[in-house]
């Protein structure tokens, strides 16, 4: 059986599997449209997007004052998918514009909703025609020609335009179906950025006629070895197994389950339409919320399934999912099982921060462990999404709407276990503050998470790091003595070692190494323990990059040396493990002045063919090694910084400046975030000829971006340069 005819049968027998008693009622009478009057946005107030969103999503009556909100909406989603393009995100842009469109119906259409935003339109537009999508590049080309005012834009507008004919008038072919086969995926695939009345019945007709030719195809009569005859057997096929799904697909993107049963019951639809689809389609209509819930999952498991059989494009598949998830939504707002679908989409159409609203409306005061548990693994995953993204404002946002579930989190925590648990999203939240550099944001998480799970190693240890960034060192030394003894508890050595050696290090920045050494004494002796007792590579990895980093505090430059290439050969299968060694022994090289040994790392990285990423820090540190070194560079930096093909970016900065492309005053004013900009004064700092300049060492130690590896070689080079003071390592100690 062909993979069309396959994915339609599975998908096809879900519904069936579905099916339930009630399906037989009948269908909503249509009424009649409402006569809407002209578009005045309602403009959407700073923080305020999520509850208008939510707004225009729970409530779908057609009447002017929701048009004008939706107005404000949709401007404001476009303002975003500007932001997105301007960032360099283009599919992070299209997604944003899709989701724009997405929340217009056919009711609600007018050229006026965007038209304060034509700039996102055309880079939408320039997105669809570049990727091949004609179809959605069409609509959009269109809706600009009749936005945009006479002068060049429109010219170039009407140039596209003028294209895409062309492109239609090449790509139709002279088989029949298959022309019709084009019409129908262009049409379909337009109606997703088009929602007018005219481009859904065009939709509609073209497949109408494609599958009205393909019951007139006689499979018999056909010469299957003929090229040419063999597609038209094909493009027949592929319209009687799918052509039923598409006609539904078209409709559900307007939410309108009506019009779709309308359609299956007349000509050609009503001798191929499967009776399960027929059914589920019939009791949506009736407003029956388990119906639109199995549409919701028959066409979002095509949206996620590559090549889905179905022949139509991924966007229209997606759009029937989005529609049927908001029909759900509104059928059953109050239960988990009418919210998570819609939810779990709006991220990926921009609206991250109305997720949370959405989740709420299903979970009562009563909320069971098991309805919180997946509204909180969706909080966490939209929030690293937008974290990773660069929108730390958007996380951020997405966190504040989602206050009110937590509080039901904890309440449901208290009467059993919450997977993921509360505490974990106040970490999560604190974890990528600090990624962005807001250490003072970050640390009441950190208090939420300890308030919650008195005894998360994890949360105590970045709170120590806080508290030492906010050089309340007494507090530090407070988290860390409360992470050592629950690191003690559970017998993990190699948290221990963690906060031995960071305890030590505290006592070493405030001036007084001496006070800290039993510390780092304890430390050397259980990193020794914890190599011994490595139940895996990646374990024996980590306790001999811990061993190193205690010898080098004892200026045991050969044995940290040793160790951390002891660390290299058990890193070796696991590429994270062996980027985090080189990284960690280039690092330690920079601070020792090790030049042949950086060297070395630094061919080991080449070889390993490390991202772009690792391995532009690795030269850089490498360059700067040997200039402080005085020795002629020996071509392994340079080797190392032509593999970086970065195009964009600060990692393109970086290796711009370090091989002469930019001087230091561009990189400074490349710098961005205050990551970069600590970044920056580190290496325009550690370039100067003669000893590293004290003050500005110290304004990139003290800097918030502390997860930076700059700002522990800035302390660790700091505190050689303030003492003469040298501990002797251990008498009698015995090293591997």
């Amino acid at each position: 059986m062909p993979r069309a005819a396959t994915i339609f049968v599975v998908l096809s027998g879900l519904l069936l599997g579905a099916c339930r008693a009630g399906q037989g009622a009948g269908p909503r009478e249509p009424k009649p449209a409402p006569v809407l009057g002209p578009v005045v946005a309602v403009p959407v107030a700073p923080g305020a997007f999520a509850t208008r969103a939510h707004e225009i999503l729970l409530h779908g009556e057609a009447t002017t004052e929701r048009r004008n909100r939706l107005a404000g909406v949709v401007a404001a989603q476009l303002s975003r998918a500007e932001a997105r393009f301007a960032a360099g995100n283009v599919e992070d842009g299209m997604r944003a514009v899709e989701g724009a469109f997405l929340m217009v119906r056919a009711l609600d259409d007018d050229p006026a909703l965007y038209a304060a935003h034509s700039s996102a339109l055309m880079l939408a537009a320039d997105a669809c025609a570049r990727g091949g999508s004609e179809g959605r590049a069409l609509a959009l080309y269109e809706r600009l020609d009749g936005l945009l005012p006479t002068g060049p834009a429109q010219t170039d507008v009407r140039g596209h335009l003028d294209a895409l004919a062309r492109w239609r008038e090449f790509g139709r072919s002279e088989n029949a179906v298959a022309a019709a086969s084009f019409d129908q995926r262009l049409w379909s695939s337009r109606a997703v950025f088009d929602p007018s009345n005219g481009t859904l019945r065009s939709a509609q007709q073209a497949t109408i006629d494609w599958v009205t030719l393909a019951l007139d195809v006689d499979p018999s009569s056909l010469d299957l070895e003929d090229p040419k005859q063999r597609a038209t057997a094909l493009d027949a096929y592929a319209a009687l197994q799918g052509g039923s799904s598409v006609i539904v697909a078209i409709h559900l993107r307007h939410g309108d389950a009506t019009g779709a049963l309308d359609a299956l019951g007349k000509g050609a639809f009503a001798e191929i339409a499967p009776p399960a689809l027929v059914a589920r389609v019939q009791a949506a209509s009736a407003g029956d919320a388990k119906a639109w819930s199995d549409l919701y999952g028959l066409f979002a498991a095509a949206a996620e399934a590559p090549g889905n059989g179905l022949p139509v494009g991924q966007e229209v598949v997606r759009a029937a999912a989005w529609g049927a998830a908001v029909e759900l939504f509104r059928a059953r707002p109050d239960a988990t099982p009418g919210t998570l679908p819609l939810a779990g989409l709006l991220p990926s159409y921009g609206m991250s921060e109305v997720m949370p609203l959405v989740l709420a409306d299903g979970l009562g005061p009563e909320a069971r462990e098991e309805e919180v548990g997946p509204a909180l693994a969706l909080l966490l995953g939209a929030m690293a999404t937008e974290s990773a993204a660069g929108r730390i404002e958007v996380a951020r946002a997405t966190f504040e709407a989602a206050r009110p579930i937590l509080t039901l989190a904890e309440r449901a925590a208290g009467r059993g276990e919450v997977r993921p648990n509360p505490a974990r999203v106040h970490y999560a939240m604190a974890a990528l503050e600090i990624r962005h550099a807001e250490v003072a944001r970050a640390r009441p998480h950190l208090i939420d998470t300890l308030r919650i799970a008195p005894y998360q190693y994890d949360a105590l240890t970045l709170l120590a790091a806080v508290e030492r960034q906010r050089r309340d060192d007494r507090s530090a030394l407070d988290a860390l003595e409360r992470a050592a003894r629950i690191a003690a508890k559970s017998g993990g050595e190699l948290a221990s070692v963690e906060t031995l050696l960071t305890t030590y290090e505290i006592h070493r920045d405030i001036g007084a190494p001496r006070s800290g050494e039993p510390m780092l004494r304890a430390g050397l002796n259980a990193s020794l323990t914890a190599r011994e007792t490595a139940r895996s590579s990646r374990e024996l990895a980590r306790a001999e990059r811990l061993l190193a980093r205690a010898l080098e505090h004892y200026a045991a430059a050969e044995a940290a040396q040793d160790a951390t290439l002891r660390a290299l050969d058990a890193a070796r299968s696991d590429l994270d493990e062996l980027s985090a060694t080189l990284i960690d022994g280039m690092r330690r090289a920079l601070t020792l002045g090790l030049v042949p040994f950086g060297r070395e790392l630094a061919r080991e990285a080449i070889a390993d063919d490390l991202d772009d990423e690792d391995l532009v820090y690795i030269a850089l540190w490498l360059r700067l090694l040997e200039g402080r070194g005085g020795v002629g560079a020996d071509g392994t930096a340079a080797e190392a910084l032509a593999k970086v093909d970065a195009r964009d970016g600060w990692v393109a900065r970086l290796r711009d400046w370090a091989t002469g492309g930019i001087d230091d005053a561009a990189l400074v004013e490349a710098a961005r975030s205050a990551a970069e900009q600590a970044e920056a004064r580190f290496y325009t700092t550690m370039a100067r000829p003669g000893t590293p300049d004290a003050a500005s060492l110290r304004s990139v130690a003290e800097s918030p971006a502390i997860g930076l590896v700059e700002v522990m070689i800035a302390r660790d080079l700091l505190a050689s340069l303030q003492s003469t003071e040298r501990l002797s390592l251990p008498a009698n100690l015995v090293l591997p």
